[in-house]
């Protein structure tokens, strides 16, 4: 095939200078030249053909050097041409790596397998410039009115004012920056200011891997907000964006948790705060537990709450029965404004005294599969601001009544984890039961299993 870079396809093929600094015609022989016909042909004339004989003298007598840039090989068809790969097979890595060059500076802790592929995937794409905020949109020729979705002040909506200079966006990272060390206000271009900060963790140490968890999860969650605000008219709030922050961490503190011992104590302080749990015990087996009957004469309360980020739904459950595992009562719960599942679980915890208060119920135990709730109402763990208020309520009312407070697995737990899941899907905010034939079809089950003492296996 035949490649042409000439700049004028009319010029002379051997006289005019279009392949470099001097004509073609310096590198013949006189006697080739002077018994050379069509002398003067033009450069498309020659390359109309590709075995033309003047291409045949160029190649028989002109530098390689010259016309290695102009045209290649004329006998046969295209084909490909690559070295194997050093155990001797093709690979279409090496051509990759060839086209996209040296590769830049924190790709490789962008794509990460204990990070969300779509977490990755966001951020790539806004590296790349391929996020559809308003200025992206606008940059590509549809006009449109501006207006980002943070509140209060107006202004027009861009990547650098969504995530890191907007109001909202101010907010969270003011309460990130004391794990993530990382300073919004001097982020000026987006791709820029990740590859910075990104390039900059040591993913090798534990605060590493948890601060590009948190910095991934804070913008993911952003983006989120901003489009519920965006589509689904919901204002987007600081306090709810680092509530699933923390959720995000609190998830990948149990995949990171058997490397997380060199975690300094500021830093484990400050999860702590917002519930997140350090156990540095080695894998158990797995083991068999059971929901116990309580003693003779005593009643037990089963509580457990949830949060669907997907959804922003909230509820909870729970139950009291006596020591022969009949139902006393049971409930669910719907709640309106939560955002973490250990509010949830505190709420569910208040709802289940109350309850009991208003039978004139006053002596049994309760058990939760929270062991943060548990830890917080035993005075171990500080309670988080936004908890302060139900654990005070709680509290208040546990000194008219005699309870006992203990942790028990989720998998000894299912009769209120599944009154729980039952209360996502109610549409009144509150149901209660007062007998076993009344409770939902999704709940007797595990009920009937509880009773007969069958155990559950515990990974």
């Amino acid at each position: 095939m035949v490649v042409v870079r000439g700049l004028d396809s009319h010029a002379c093929f051997w006289l005019d200078a279009w392949s470099g600094a001097v004509p073609l015609r310096v590198f013949l022989p006189d006697h080739v030249w002077s018994s050379m016909p069509d002398k003067y042909l033009s450069i498309r004339q020659v390359f109309a053909d590709p075995i033309h004989h003047h291409i045949n003298i160029a190649k028989q007598f002109c530098p390689p050097s010259i016309l290695g840039h102009i045209f290649a090989s004329t006998d046969g068809m295209d084909r490909w041409i690559w070295c194997l790969n050093t155990n001797g097979h093709f690979s279409t890595n090496s051509v990759r790596k060839l086209l996209q060059g040296h590769p830049r500076v924190g790709w490789s802790k962008i794509w990460n397998p204990h990070v969300p592929i779509k977490w990755s995937v966001f951020i790539w794409r806004m590296v790349r410039g391929c996020v559809p905020t308003d200025d992206i949109i606008v940059g590509c020729g549809i006009p449109l009115c501006s207006r980002c979705s943070c509140y209060r002040r107006p202004h027009g909506e861009t990547g650098v004012h969504l995530f890191f200079h907007g109001e909202v966006a101010n907010e969270v990272w003011s309460v990130l920056i004391e794990f993530l060390k990382f300073c919004n206000n001097s982020i000026n271009h987006i791709a820029h200011g990740i590859f910075q900060y990104i390039s900059a963790l040591h993913c090798s140490t534990s605060w590493g891997r948890l601060a590009r968890h948190m910095f991934f999860s804070a913008i993911w969650e952003i983006w989120c907000s901003r489009n519920r605000a965006r589509f689904d008219d919901k204002p987007m709030v600081a306090r709810q964006i680092v509530h699933r922050v923390m959720m995000h961490v609190s998830d990948a503190h149990k995949i990171y948790q058997p490397r997380l011992f060199d975690l300094s104590a500021p830093h484990r302080s400050f999860l702590q705060q917002w519930g997140v749990a350090f156990q540095m015990s080695t894998p158990l087996a797995p083991k068999l537990v059971r929901w116990y009957l309580p003693p003779p004469g005593r009643l037990k309360l089963n509580v457990d709450g949830a949060f669907k980020s997907t959804s922003s739904i909230a509820a909870g459950g729970g139950i009291l029965r006596n020591h022969m595992g009949n139902i006393i009562f049971a409930f669910s719960a719907i709640y309106q404004g939560v955002c973490s599942s250990l509010e949830a679980e505190a709420l569910a915890l208040r709802n289940g005294i109350i309850l009991c208060y208003e039978k004139g119920i006053s002596y049994f135990l309760i058990e939760s599969d929270s062991l943060v709730l548990v830890q917080m109402m035993k005075g171990n763990y500080s309670i988080p601001w936004r908890l302060s208020i139900i654990t005070q309520d709680i509290l208040y009312r546990c000194q008219h009544i005699h309870v006992s407070l203990s942790h028990i697995y989720r998998e000894a737990n299912q009769v209120a984890d599944t009154l729980t899941g039952f209360g996502c899907t109610i549409t009144n905010s509150y149901c209660v039961w007062s007998s076993w034939a009344d409770l939902p079809p999704s709940v007797k089950g595990p009920y009937r299993l509880d009773k007969m003492g069958l155990p559950s296996i515990r990974p």
